[in-house]
């Protein structure tokens, strides 16, 4: 079989609902179906049971975070490709798979681009270098990758809470020169809200800390330079945010002149 769709859940019923009925509701069939449920309280666990028939492997047990029970998704699956479709997130379109399953040939690493929110696509380039791979990272949800690529790199680093995938795509492209391919799809529509995203306090110093640990372990001579970027990032944002402050400041300061000025 030439293609496995992962499904990782945990208490998201609602957007699990949507997920399974994306993938579903595609044109072309010929794809293994994972879900991997995390013990879910909220009427997940239910919902699984009600469309059983239609999922090739299902494994509900608790887990010790998204990372551990993304491994135990590759462990489970028989594809030669996998994709991670995790619960709340959609394809972009019924056909997506018929489109682009013929893409599924040699290369280590395929993707695409995704839908983020407001319906903005998050385009990715067709070259990848450390250059982009030391700051931002590939979406598993627009990603098939090969399987036996997991047996070369190793699977998620379940110690990191955050930029394991970043972590695994960091070294599959930049250490061991894995082969890739952009295709020209738009893969799938991402739900906001992921652990990177809102639900952890003050992501930007964990995901920092996570990714100076990887590069200092793997990349030693690169650290100083992401270093110095993530100073000069953070200046940045604080000089724009203070900028835009002071424009709107200045902006309602001459507006509420202008409407008196007459």
């Amino acid at each position: 079989m030439i293609l496995t769709v992962v499904t990782i859940n945990y208490n998201n019923a609602s957007g699990l609902r949507r997920t399974i009925a994306s993938v579903f509701n595609q044109t072309f069939r010929d794809f293994e179906y994972v879900i991997v449920d995390g013990d879910s309280t909220d009427g997940s666990v239910a919902l699984l049971k009600e469309n059983r028939s239609n999922i090739q492997q299902l494994l509900v047990e608790p887990d010790n975070g998204i990372y551990q029970a993304m491994n135990k998704g590759i462990s489970l699956a028989q594809g030669q490709y996998l994709l991670f479709l995790n619960s709340g997130d959609e394809f972009a379109s019924d056909h997506i798979l018929e489109d682009m399953h013929g893409y599924l040939k040699d290369e280590d690493i395929i993707y695409g681009d995704v839908i983020w929110r407001d319906n903005l696509v998050t385009c990715y380039p067709p070259v990848l270098n450390f250059s982009f791979l030391k700051n931002r990272s590939l979406p598993h949800q627009g990603t098939f990758i090969k399987k036996s690529l997991f047996d070369t790199c190793g699977y998620y680093d379940e110690d990191l809470l955050i930029t394991s995938d970043w972590k695994f795509f960091l070294l599959s492209i930049c250490k061991i020169n894995s082969s890739y391919s952009k295709i020209p799809f738009v893969i799938s529509r991402m739900e906001p809200g992921g652990i990177s995203d809102s639900q952890v306090r003050d992501t930007s110093s964990i995901i920092f800390k996570e990714k100076a640990k990887v590069l200092s372990e793997h990349f030693p001579a690169f650290l100083a330079d992401y270093d110095q970027f993530s100073k000069r990032l953070k200046a940045f944002r604080f000089l724009k945010l203070k900028f835009w402050k002071r424009y709107f400041s200045d902006y309602r300061q001459s507006t509420a002149v202008s409407k008196y000025d007459w």
